[in-house]
């Protein structure tokens, strides 16, 4: 994608090929959207179950994809650019009156074997993100090849980022949290929630086409929750006619995502004159969350990110209301690995990123939210979504 460099490229390229020799193993070919992009550095929106893709990595550094026709004009356009990281791209069609060589898309897996073979990898040893049915297909037409699922083996080469992913995920997080300002423009009482966020949204799009040309700059997610629809983090399935209430808690989530790297920042609002308790849990919520940022520094527990906020909430008496994990990894995608910190014995590694975010929800009453990107730190950790002033926005009733 634009905006990534060649030193991104190399960085990767070195974790992969490390990993294939500590695997043992002579190629990688993953089969989804997540890891084809962060692979490839191209974007494509292939539906993985209708058009299935493979993108090949040897133990040499030799790569090559087989793709939909769906997806020609992505690929050539970012080789064009020359922001494709695939030596040779094959494309198969969808349609009968298309067919190649007798070749469609109900001939893929003969496709995905003939260009195995051709490229010596018909008895390979070949470390997998899934064995999905359509390889497993593959595999019964080589019999000498071997398909391997490493698992988290696999998981970690996405854990730690180069510096320069950390700055596109800085630049990511500064426009979010430009955002947040302009919500502090629009938030009023009794307007339509909806209404809010895509006026928001529009104001965002058109600063990153101002700041950002030709890059790749999307909105993940955006959207406000008020009162006790904001106790289940993504509402009651039943937006449309919600509007900003008086005297209660409003949170705001925003996920945006540049150049193929995500970032993440949630802020909680008080309308008018809340009850009490309201701003009692959200200032333990604050206090929460700052003690699980503090324990996002290398060579503590993972897990220790969760229980640091774990201690504030029994101190305030509330840790049965902590629904949610303290947070999760982010990166290519706004969940990405490791997706259970919660449980991970393993030292903290520096240069991982998280979202961080401890949260009550107590129904009938509401959430208490915040969420920060973090960077783990050899000392201390970064915050990638710092901003100045308060954390808790205040809107008039």
């Amino acid at each position: 994608m634009a905006g990534l460099s060649n030193a991104v490229r190399e960085y990767r390229s070195d974790l992969i090929r490390d990993f294939l020799q500590t695997q043992g193993c002579d190629a990688l070919a993953v089969s989804g959207t997540e890891w084809f992009e962060w692979i490839s550095n191209c974007e494509i929106h292939e539906h993985v179950p209708e058009r299935p893709i493979i993108l090949v990595v040897t133990a040499s550094g030799e790569s090559f994809t087989i793709v939909s026709e769906l997806s020609r004009h992505a690929v050539t356009t970012a080789a064009q650019r020359g922001a494709l990281w695939i030596d040779t791209v094959h494309h198969y069609p969808e349609c009968p009156h298309q067919q190649v060589a007798g070749r469609t898309l109900r001939e893929w897996p003969q496709i995905v074997a003939e260009v195995l073979s051709s490229a010596g990898l018909a008895q390979a040893r070949i470390a997998v993100d899934s064995v999905t049915k359509r390889f497993a297909l593959v595999a019964g037409l080589l019999p000498g090849l071997q398909w391997v699922e490493p698992g988290e083996a696999l998981h970690r080469l996405r854990w730690c980022k180069h510096p320069d992913e950390v700055a596109t995920m800085r630049r990511a997080a500064a426009l979010s949290v430009w955002a947040i300002d302009v919500y502090r423009e629009e938030m009023r009482p009794g307007r339509f929630l909806k209404e809010i966020d895509f006026q928001v949204a529009a104001r965002l799009s058109a600063e990153a086409g101002r700041t950002m040309p030709g890059e790749n700059f999307v909105i993940s997610s955006i959207f406000t929750l008020s009162g006790v629809n904001s106790s289940s983090p993504k509402g009651d399935g039943a937006a449309s006619g919600k509007v900003l209430e008086k005297d209660t808690i409003a949170i705001t989530t925003i996920g945006t995502r540049l150049n193929g790297l995500s970032a993440e920042i949630i802020r909680p609002w008080l309308t008018g004159s809340p009850p009490r308790e309201m701003l009692r849990l959200l200032d333990v919520t604050q206090a929460a969350q700052q003690a699980s940022i503090d324990a996002a520094v290398a060579g503590k527990a993972v897990r220790g990110i969760h229980e640091a906020a774990l201690a504030v909430y029994e101190r305030a008496g509330v840790a049965n209301r902590y629904c949610l994990r303290a947070g999760h990894g982010i990166g290519v995608v706004m969940h990405d690995f490791p997706t259970a910190l919660q449980f991970e014995d393993r030292a903290l590694l520096a240069g991982e990123t998280y979202a961080i975010e401890p949260s009550v929800c107590v129904p009938g009453v509401g959430g208490f939210r915040f969420s920060d990107s973090v960077v783990v730190g050899a000392r201390q950790p970064e915050l990638i979504t710092p901003q100045k002033g308060e954390k808790i926005g205040r809107i008039a009733a």
